[in-house]
């Protein structure tokens, strides 16, 4: 049974500030729109080097929302990275 305080569920382990930002953001964006860091950065109101520098690119939690393609990563909701995905044929 999870623990609650103050009416909502304990998180002993949150995710750090900026990935939490991140996730808010894309699971609200729209299914057609994809971003590039700088773009997702400036988006989500976070300094773009929190993102690649801290390794949050390559975080697990992202994993859904984000694709490496050549040199760079896009993100975007859980259905433009999968239509992304059948575009360059992963």
């Amino acid at each position: 049974m999870p623990l609650r305080l103050n009416g909502k569920t304990l998180d002993l382990n949150p995710p750090p500030p900026t990935l939490a930002k991140l996730l808010e953001f894309l699971k609200k964006s729209s299914p057609d729109d994809l971003y590039t860091m700088a773009e997702i950065a400036k988006c989500a109101h976070v300094a773009e080097a929190s993102i690649g520098k801290r390794g949050i690119s390559t975080s697990p939690e992202l994993a859904p929302y984000s694709l490496r393609h050549g040199v760079m990563r896009y993100f975007g909701s859980q259905k433009a990275i999968a239509e992304l995905r059948k575009q360059v044929g992963l």
